[in-house]
Parts: structure tokens; sequence; C-alpha cells
């Protein structure tokens, strides 16, 4: 899991995220990183050996972030409310997993002094000779 539970209670009121959960206390919030861990994967699986080792900073404030939103997403979110900075957040995590996914952003993922990536960073093209060269167009000057 890319965080912790005391880790969402770092971003958010301890109280407050109570509020949203059920009798299962901690073991919701857990889930909910079980959940928040698996899209991160889904996205990143592309370019990263999954799970990450060690973990980056940005992955495990996505986490978060996606975590807690799923937490208050289960008893509804109202935009109006303190609660709805939470759907910005998560909105927001995931069009930079998706620019993760696309090769438009980097995490920096290390792994045995290697960047963990799973494709490579440029694409190499080979092609044939090319049929129009300078031999073929002096006849059209």
């Amino acid at each position: 899991m890319y965080c912790k539970v005391d880790d969402l209670y770092k971003a958010i009121r301890k109280d407050f995220l109570e509020s949203f959960s059920t009798e299962n206390g901690d073991e919701d919030r857990e889930n909910a990183i079980k959940q928040a861990t698996a899209e991160i994967n889904g996205y990143i699986s592309a370019r990263y050996r999954v799970p990450l080792n060690p973990i980056p900073d940005a992955i495990t404030n996505i986490c978060i972030d996606i975590s807690i939103y799923k937490i208050i997403c289960r008893c509804g979110i109202d935009e109006d409310k303190p609660e709805g900075i939470w759907i910005k957040r998560y909105l927001q995590a995931i069009k930079f997993l998706e620019a993760i996914r696309d090769g438009k952003n980097d995490i920096g993922a290390i792994e045995n002094g290697e960047l963990s990536s799973g494709v490579n960073r440029a694409p190499s093209f080979q092609s044939s000779e090319s049929l129009f060269n300078n031999e073929f167009w002096v006849g059209f000057r």
C-alpha cells in the first residue's frame, strides 16, 4: 500500500474523517487505501513495475487523496460543503496518473539503481533507405 492510515490523519482532521466511516473504523480506511493503491497501479503499471519500491512522495500524496475521496464518497459528497474539495483533489490525482500513464509525467521511481520503467523512454524507429533520394529528383528540377 502506498500510504498508511496515519498519513490520512495528517492530511485531514481525524474526527472529520471518522465521521464518514462505519463501525469498522480503521478497517474501512485500510480498505480505501488498498482500493486507491490498486487504482494507482492500474494507471502506472504500463510504465513502472508495481508495487513501487521505494514509494515516491508524489504517489503517497496521490494515494492519500484518492483514499480520502473513497472514504468520503461512501456517504455522499456535497460539493458545496467542505468535503467537496476532495472531488477536485481526486480528479487532479487521476489527471496526474493519466499523465504518468501517457508518458507526460515521471515519478522517477528507482529500483536497484535503475529506472523501473516497463517501457522505453524514447521510441526507436527504423526505416528502409529512402526511395526518393537526390538522384531521383534530378529529372524534376
